[in-house]
């Protein structure tokens, strides 16, 4: 059997367009379903449909059937399953809503790093308000491409880009294993913060050097040239805020 006749398709379209509850006492003479394939392969008798709505959105739909006896779904006993489908139809939305919620959270981790809220104790950034700011010492490391100008000006708009995706990609790792989260990137530069110790700093410096020369590997035999980048460190009083 096709996985397109594993429903009664006209019944659940019906719902799906109408919003309506369809009680079926004999699918093999009703005009919703006794010329549809569902009712040839499978044989049903009774049928009962019901939307799952809240505030006129549809979330879902419950199909029940009898493939004994016809005449089996009752008005009378519909109530307590519409009372059902309305609360399914809220938690549905709800459950939507909580995952927009973390695909939001998720998208905002690309630009603002949990390290930073964790800083300022709060859960998301959506709890972050204007002045909401710390204080502490930190260890702060700035990279940036050398010659960065003249290589860009040999490469169009989406060139440049894929450049310097491909850069960032091999570096970040580096200073995530580290302990520390990158604050900005400034064009081709870096800017990260640190807080455990220098220890932590310094070996994100030499291990950024170390996948340098792999970096460059790669694009010589891609038949790009080489690139070379500084480091510097820092350490200091350093406010984290917005």
């Amino acid at each position: 059997v096709d996985e397109s006749d594993r429903i009664p398709r006209g019944l659940v379209q019906y719902v799906a367009r109408t919003r309506e509850t369809v009680i079926i006492e004999d699918a093999t003479e009703h005009r919703l379903t006794r010329n549809d394939a569902y009712t040839h392969n499978y044989k049903p008798r009774s049928m009962l449909c019901l939307p799952a709505v809240y505030q006129n959105q549809l979330y879902g739909i419950c199909y029940l059937e009898n493939n004994l006896a016809a005449g089996v779904f009752r008005e009378e006993r519909l109530q307590a399953l519409e009372f059902l489908m309305t609360q399914t139809g809220i938690s549905l939305r709800n459950a939507r809503l909580y995952k927009e919620q973390q695909d939001l959270t998720r998208s905002f981790a690309r630009f603002v790093p949990n390290q930073f809220l964790e800083f300022l104790e709060k859960r998301s950034i959506l709890e972050v308000t204007l002045g909401d700011s710390i204080g502490q010492e930190m260890y702060v490391l700035f990279s940036d491409i050398r010659n960065f100008t003249s290589i860009s000006e040999q490469l169009d708009a989406s060139s440049n880009f894929e450049f310097l995706n491909s850069y960032f990609r091999v570096m970040e790792p580096v200073i995530l294993r580290n302990q520390g989260f990158i604050d900005k990137y400034i064009g081709d530069a870096i800017m990260a913060l640190f807080t455990y110790s220098a220890e932590n700093t310094l070996q994100a410096a030499l291990e950024m050097r170390q996948e340098l020369g792999r970096f460059n590997q790669q694009r010589l035999a891609a038949g790009a040239a080489p690139v070379d980048h500084g480091i510097g460190l820092h350490v200091g009083e350093v406010m984290l805020g917005t």
